[in-house]
């Protein structure tokens, strides 16, 4: 089991709740396990666990 928290920084814009429910709903949806995404100011956090696949930089593109 692999479990793994990726920060990514809002230059530009920030996250409203739609588009964090939506992010949740398509990582949900492509069969990510274990989904938690949030918004802190700028910043968007996304914690999931890939039983999809073999190497994780796979799982983030």
């Amino acid at each position: 089991m692999i479990l793994i928290l990726i920060t990514l920084l809002i230059m530009s814009q920030s996250v409203d709740a739609q588009n964090v429910d939506d992010l949740y709903r398509k990582l949900i949806d492509e069969g990510f396990e274990n989904v938690l995404v949030s918004n802190s100011d700028s910043t968007l956090y996304v914690s999931y666990e890939n039983r999809l696949y073999r190497f994780e930089i796979d799982a983030i593109k």
